[in-house]
């Protein structure tokens, strides 16, 4: 039993380091002005699985739109899916607003987008029978590269 309690003691302060190690970073990160930009970055990696460099860029183009506009939880979640820079379809965006807030109605993503493309947020670069949305910011971008 001393060996179990040993190494539970030894976990715990493992444990009790680590959160002190995360609470310097969080810090270091705040003073940089970058805690908010790394948080999104972080959840876009987590649950996009891309790769760091591409969830950082994700992650601005997100804060960029958001820091503009001020937008609806839905269409943030709509927002968030585009900020990787794929072109999606309404049900490709429909799934995908659904894997990270639980619930979404295909008709409410295709209002929202509409919504988001008449001010200028989204780009449907399909056809109106078959479209397909971008970030307006991604095509930007990817022009002035």
């Amino acid at each position: 039993m001393d060996d179990v309690e040993g190494t539970l003691q030894r976990i715990e302060e493992l444990l009790a380091l680590l959160i002190e190690s995360i609470r310097r970073l969080e810090k270091k990160l705040d003073l940089l002005g970058l805690t908010e930009e790394a948080s999104v970055a972080y959840e876009l990696a987590t649950i996009f699985s891309l790769p760091t460099s591409a969830a950082i860029e994700a992650a601005r183009k997100l804060l960029s739109v958001l820091a503009r506009y001020r937008l609806d939880p839905i269409s943030r979640e709509v927002v968030k899916v585009l900020s990787a820079c794929n072109e999606m379809n309404i049900s490709e965006l429909t799934r995908a607003v659904r894997a990270v807030r639980g619930s979404a109605s295909r008709g409410v993503i295709r209002r929202r987008l509409k919504e988001l493309e008449v001010v200028g947020v989204v780009v449907n670069s399909g056809t109106e029978q078959r479209p397909k949305y971008t970030l307006k910011v991604c095509l930007e971008r990817g022009k002035e590269g």
